[in-house]
């Protein structure tokens, strides 16, 4: 995987790229909203939430430099400073912070890791530390409800919880199909972005891209008034 083409490249046709940016793609799947952790969005609103993140696979960079580049919808490369990790989560900081949940040992059980991609992420985390760094392509959502239910009580675990003004709102409209067992996927290749005037939903699960702008203020970890 090689996130960082040289941007002279004939290749390197990256959508975007920042150092220290303020605005941001952030995903946000209806069935979150669904489940009550937060209210319906609605442009122009000011809002307040963590981030999470997903990768199939991490490596460490030689690079000390934090960026991100934007490659479409939420997804992003990134070069990452590890900031946190404990036996649940590990923190990163690519220009803002970001968690994501551990392998743990369950996920290499007979019949979990069929491709052996979880062996090779449980490894690699079992290496990092704070200070490393690291590059992965991720895609960047909305803190689910980890974050601000449990972990943000943890004072080893840094602030996270930033204050965003949202810009614009998109849905993908893409029909999901059941593949196999409880796998679903799209039954067309590419999103079909449509500005949207809210996150609400009647029934089903959409797909949400909130186009956010960080506020200067630091994050905080006041989780009690998200849940509240």
């Amino acid at each position: 995987m090689d996130c960082f083409p040289k941007m002279d490249s004939p290749n390197s046709e990256l959508k975007g790229c920042c150092m220290m940016q303020n605005k941001w793609n952030i995903g946000f799947s209806s069935w979150i909203l669904n489940d009550g952790n937060y209210p319906v969005f609605y442009p122009e609103e000011q809002v307040e939430f963590a981030c999470w993140f997903y990768a199939d696979e991490f490596k460490s960079s030689e690079s000390s430099s934090k960026s991100a580049n934007l490659l479409g919808g939420a997804q992003y490369c990134v070069n990452a400073e590890v900031v946190y990790i404990d036996s649940e989560i590990f923190v990163i900081d690519f220009g803002i912070l970001a968690y994501t949940s551990l392998v743990t040992e369950n996920a290499l059980l007979p019949g979990n890791d069929k491709t052996g991609r979880f062996r090779i992420a449980y490894d690699f985390q079992k290496s990092l530390k704070p200070g490393h760094m690291i590059s992965a392509k991720l895609y960047l959502g909305i803190d689910y409800y980890p974050y601000f239910e449990r972990h943000c009580d943890n004072l080893l675990v840094p602030p996270m919880i930033y204050k965003w003004h949202l810009n614009k709102i998109e849905a993908d409209f893409r029909k999901l199909v059941q593949l196999e067992g409880r796998v679903y996927g799209y039954t067309e290749p590419e999103p079909d972005w449509q500005t949207v005037d809210s996150t609400y939903v009647g029934g089903g699960i959409v797909e949400f891209l909130l186009h956010c702008t960080r506020s200067v203020e630091p994050p905080h970890r006041d989780g009690q008034r998200l849940r509240d």
